[in-house]
């Protein structure tokens, strides 16, 4: 290969219908050149095979409980070194830039990447491509209101597989297999390869992502691509009468400067009601609660007690509100209380990058260092790591079969009024989507919901 640098470019998609998704493909063709579609429009049509590894210890759910816990802690330490450099509405999914990085690590030089290995948890390549396979086999979902697909793709500046050593191949093809990657190789400069890129990025989005985070320069040789893709249906429905128009407050650096001040209200589209002795979560600046899909897996969130805490929620707090809901550490109480949601209705975009300094940050330098992917080519390594999200949150296609609960406990007396507990969100707020393992898929925040 002639090109000195690898791209590893995340594009992901989000939330369709307050949800995001997934595509996952065990493709592994070959395209020759530019023109042409080299994959099927059916985006996400398979899902890896069940990678069985020699000599591997432990039982099948070890990889994916070890992933859960993994995850979850980079994506508490990520998202604090990401939020502070982001203005305006906020959107990123530690799940995705964790996926790349594995497909990142799996095409690695034997040995080269140990940092890397040391982020993502695991010992080596082999462990590293059975934990990533074992990630997403357990979240890929294709069920009618809880879709969830992942995919991968790896994309080389070259007309054919001929200028690769047998062992760069046999590394290609062993990702390919693990993690369900398209290969592809194809001259990236051109044009209309450039568009292909765009479209599949677009077929695995379910077209909710449109185009590459970031183009492909002269000295680009190789771009890793991962996306998800969310799409699940409220395990509650929503009736007609729980739409409402309610006031957000934004903060005062969006306001307009006709009116400046410190804090600017404007009419938004939002979900209202109730739920009784439903559970919530407080921390030392924040109350969170959470609302469920049909499947389980649910979106968390967090209220801020005032705006001036807001940074210290995103950086701080964050983390102990994903361990508690993972942990099912909830507020415990022997009364009544009643948790009062206004959720804005969603839809926007956010494109984050360069992310090259978060992992560099994390501890990671091996994989910028030329000589890492000496298997494929002795003169990559990583140059460019970005993201695109996107994010719609409404009541369309949340239509599902309403799952009821009543749950009665002791109250103090009869007379006694229940707890309000306000997650009535009409200022700055956070929310995190977890699976139902408790991984955190996207993180976002909302300055301004219109």
């Amino acid at each position: 290969m002639k090109k000195r640098k690898i791209a590893a470019l995340l594009a992901l998609a989000c939330i369709c219908s307050i949800v995001m998704g997934t595509g996952c493909t065990t493709t592994d063709g070959t395209q020759k050149n530019g023109g042409g579609k080299p994959f099927s429009a059916e985006f996400g049509k398979t899902i890896p095979e069940r990678l069985e590894v020699k000599g591997s210890k432990g039982s099948e759910e070890e990889p994916v409980k070890n992933n859960a816990d993994n995850i979850r802690k980079f994506a508490a330490e990520s998202s604090a070194k990401i939020f502070p450099k982001v203005e305006g509405n906020y959107l990123y999914s530690p799940a995705s830039l964790y996926m790349s990085l594995q497909l990142c690590g799996s095409t690695t030089a034997e040995n080269s990447a140990e940092d890397l290995m040391g982020l993502l948890g695991v010992n080596d390549r082999e462990e590293l491509r059975l934990s990533g396979n074992a990630l997403i086999r357990d979240l890929s979902s294709e069920r009618e209101g809880a879709i969830l697909k992942i995919g991968n793709s790896i994309w080389i500046n070259a007309a054919d597989d001929s200028d690769l050593p047998e062992n760069g191949k046999t590394v290609l093809s062993d990702s390919a297999k693990a993690l369900g990657a398209d290969i592809y190789h194809v001259p990236l400069m051109e044009s209309s390869t450039q568009d292909l890129i765009g479209s599949w990025i677009s077929e695995r989005t379910n077209h909710m992502i449109e185009g590459m985070p970031v183009e492909p320069d002269a000295n680009t040789g190789m771009i890793l691509l991962n996306t998800l893709y969310f799409d699940k249906k409220w395990r509650r429905e929503i009736l007609a009468d729980e739409i409402e128009q309610g006031m957000f407050y934004l903060p005062a650096e969006c306001a307009p400067e006709s009116d400046p001040g410190s804090l600017y209200p404007v009419y938004i589209s939002r979900i209202r009601y109730d739920m009784t002795n439903h559970p919530y979560v407080r921390t030392e600046n924040a109350t969170a609660s959470a609302v469920y899909y049909k499947d389980s897996s649910y979106v968390i969130f967090i209220k801020p007690d005032s705006d001036e805490v807001f940074e210290t929620v995103m950086t701080e707090d964050l983390k102990d509100v994903i361990d508690a809901y993972a942990t099912r550490s909830y507020v415990g109480r022997t009364t009544s209380w009643e948790v009062q949601f206004g959720i804005p209705k969603l839809d926007y975009e956010v494109k984050t990058g360069p992310l090259e300094y978060v992992i560099k940050d994390m501890g990671v330098s091996s994989i910028f260092e030329s000589g890492s992917f000496a298997e494929i080519d002795p003169t990559l390594y990583v140059s460019r790591i970005a993201q695109s999200c996107r994010i719609i949150m409404d009541e369309n296609g949340t239509k599902a079969a309403a799952v009821t609960e009543i749950m009665e406990e002791e109250k103090a007396g009869p007379e006694e009024e229940p707890e309000v507990v306000d997650m009535i969100l009409d200022h700055e707020y956070a929310y995190v989507i977890m699976s139902s393992d408790g991984i955190p898929l996207f993180i976002g925040a909302v300055r301004d919901p219109r």
